[in-house]
């Protein structure tokens, strides 16, 4: 299984508003119960004190997005390099 859906972040909510163990809460997501603890450590704001699921969604969609390599060959030197290289064909 890959990422959590948004139906399954609604059922942690659902899970620690009724205060069952983050193992209960796992089982009924047939899920290893690490993954749900590290989403609620990850996605439990300061502030509110409370999970929610569509902001948990949101920051994972954006997590999603940004992850990956970096392109390399940003600065103006290697940008000439690049830019000559693209001109080569190759035969």
């Amino acid at each position: 299984m890959a990422h959590l859906t948004i139906e399954e972040r609604e059922t942690i909510q659902k899970g620690i508003r009724e205060q069952k163990s983050v193992r209960y809460i796992a089982e009924q997501l047939g899920r290893p119960h690490s993954t749900v603890l590290r989403e609620i450590r990850r996605n439990n704001p300061e502030q509110a004190k409370r999970y929610t699921p569509r902001l948990a969604n949101a920051k994972a969609e954006e997590k999603r997005k940004s992850r990956g390599r970096t392109e390399r060959l940003k600065t103006p030197e290697l940008g000439c390099v690049q830019t000559a290289l693209s001109k080569n064909t190759l035969r």
